[in-house]
């Protein structure tokens, strides 16, 4: 019985410290087609379920060379007390979702197919056991005017005329050997 105390105490005293962080992303569209130079534009919401604030800093951990990537806002707070325009229902309530616009020049690329990561990390600050959790997003994008720095010779050549005359000749000689194989033979 003294056991089932001590452990009952011991999980109210560890639940008690402990914070959970309810936040999720959503990411209605990761994948474009674009041709080299052109600019691309990605909306990902964010949003939390708890009542706290939450610091939120959006960093790109990879992209191609020479691309340029602007996230806006990459660092906010994020909270349920913001109006949006964007909202996401549930059966219980609907949950604001605050947009982070990412804009994206594309550029050469040895690669047909190109990521950008972006890494979303968030503190409570909360007392007691901190948990920094982080999500990490992966927008593709494809280049239609994609060439490769290796060159493919391609050479397309006619068939010969003289190929169809030498085929007609050598029918003609198996016939005419033929015929004086029968003839003398």
């Amino acid at each position: 019985m003294t056991k089932k105390i001590v452990i009952l105490g011991f999980c109210l005293i560890f639940f008690n410290l402990a914070s959970a962080l309810n936040f999720g992303t959503l990411v209605p569209k990761n994948f474009e087609e674009a041709y080299i130079n052109q600019t691309l534009s990605f909306k990902i919401f964010f949003y939390t379920l708890g009542n706290e604030s939450y610091n939120l800093k959006i960093s790109i951990t990879q992209k191609p060379e020479d691309w340029k990537v602007l996230v806006i806002p990459s660092n906010f707070i994020l909270n349920n007390s913001f109006e949006s325009e964007e909202v996401l229902y549930t059966n219980e309530r609907g949950i604001p979702l605050f947009p982070v616009n990412v804009t994206i020049k594309t550029s050469s690329s040895n690669q047909s197919l190109n990521s950008i990561i972006l890494e979303a990390r968030l503190e409570n600050e909360a007392e007691g056991i901190k948990v920094i959790p982080a999500q990490l997003i992966e927008l593709k994008i494809k280049l239609l005017n994609f060439s490769s720095t290796q060159t493919t010779l391609t050479i397309e050549t006619q068939p010969e005329k003289h190929f169809d005359w030498f085929l007609i000749l050598a029918v003609l000689f198996i016939l005419m050997i033929s015929l004086l194989i029968y003839k003398y033979g």
